[in-house]
């Protein structure tokens, strides 16, 4: 049995850095995973991979990692632009060695079946680089969570919590993410009420920003 410690880093892919569902989902299997096992790092992907110092930083962190942990938000139907650039530099500039690649995926639709394609990007991404792919997670109406811990959140999280904790006791035994921790990451919450919340979340932003009245603008009419 090896016993050496690993290094893990966690990806963050949202632009709202910590004060995203991302990071809030990440940092909770950073906060429990077993310290014996791994040596936890996170990275926030820099908006601006241009400049030398993010890059260097960034291939940096990923080169040392034993395992990646890639949390990030749905941008339509794809991991925000970021991350997708992240990708592309990653995979022109890392060292091959063992590794492994995980990913969760948010969105703030009611269905987490819209992550399915997002999905299968990460997958492709760390095929292609050799990276042994464990699955991942796929949360719908991400937009409950809104950034908050969730330690913090309440009941709402629990079955969140206990899908990552099935993922951290795979990773710690060196294992693929079992289906069942997928189908458990649910929010406990019907359709028709989420939508009827976010719907409300959005009007009063309008009335905050001064907007209100114009988020129903039509810009092709």
């Amino acid at each position: 049995m090896n016993n050496e410690v690993k290094n893990l880093l966690l990806l963050i892919g949202s632009p709202k850095g910590d004060k995203s569902t991302s990071n809030s989902l990440g940092q909770y299997i950073l906060d429990n995973i077993n310290k014996d096992t791994f040596k936890t790092d996170k990275i926030f992907i820099p908006g601006e991979l241009t400049k030398e110092k993010a890059k260097n930083e960034l291939i940096t962190r990923v080169n040392d990692a034993d395992l990646i942990i890639l949390s990030y938000p749905l941008y339509v139907d794809t991991p925000p632009a970021v991350v997708i650039k992240a990708f592309e530099f990653i995979e022109d500039n890392l060292e091959i060695r063992p590794r492994k690649f995980i990913a969760i995926g948010n969105c703030g639709y009611p269905k987490a079946s819209t992550i399915k394609d997002s999905q299968q990007i990460c997958k492709n991404f760390a095929e292609q680089t050799g990276m042994d792919w464990l699955g991942g997670l796929s949360l719908g109406k991400g937009a409950i969570i809104m950034g908050k811990p969730l330690e913090k959140s309440g009941f709402m999280v629990n079955k969140v919590k206990k899908a990552l904790n099935l993922t951290i006791n795979a990773l710690v035994k060196n294992e693929k993410i079992p289906k069942t921790a997928d189908e458990m990451m649910k929010l406990p919450i019907p359709d028709w009420l989420y939508v009827f919340m976010v719907n409300n979340i959005m009007r009063y932003r309008a009335i905050k920003n001064g907007a209100y009245g114009k988020y129903k603008n039509n810009p092709y009419s």
